[in-house]
């Protein structure tokens, strides 16, 4: 991707500052995703597939959802608290995006 390629010098040169804090905030997006994506495969996807509510075709997209749990499963509890670890991390994600933003006077 030519995002990770280029350095901010290049693109502050060529597009201008807001294609710096675009760039910067898409960063953060793509960066934030990977993190969730890797915690929903390695905890929320096998919690998903323990269950044994919906079909036993192990082919069946409905296994690796939250209705192939019981209502009264313990392990429905882990989607709330990843949940709330997911808002978090968007939260501590943006922040970091926000600090890293500087102000010039021009731009003020």
């Amino acid at each position: 991707m030519a995002i990770f390629r280029l350095h901010d010098d290049q693109i502050l040169e060529k597009c201008g500052e807001d294609a710096i804090h675009y760039l910067s905030f898409q960063r953060h997006l793509i960066f934030l995703l990977v993190v969730v994506s890797a915690l929903s495969l390695c905890i929320i996807l096998p919690v998903n597939l323990s269950g044994n509510l919906l079909d036993k075709d192990p082919y069946s997209f409905g296994r690796t959802t939250i209705a192939n749990l019981e209502n009264q499963n313990n392990l429905i509890w882990v989607h709330a608290v990843l949940a709330v670890v997911y808002l978090s991390l968007t939260v501590v994600f943006m922040r970091h995006h926000t600090q890293s933003i500087k102000y010039t006077e021009e731009t003020l």
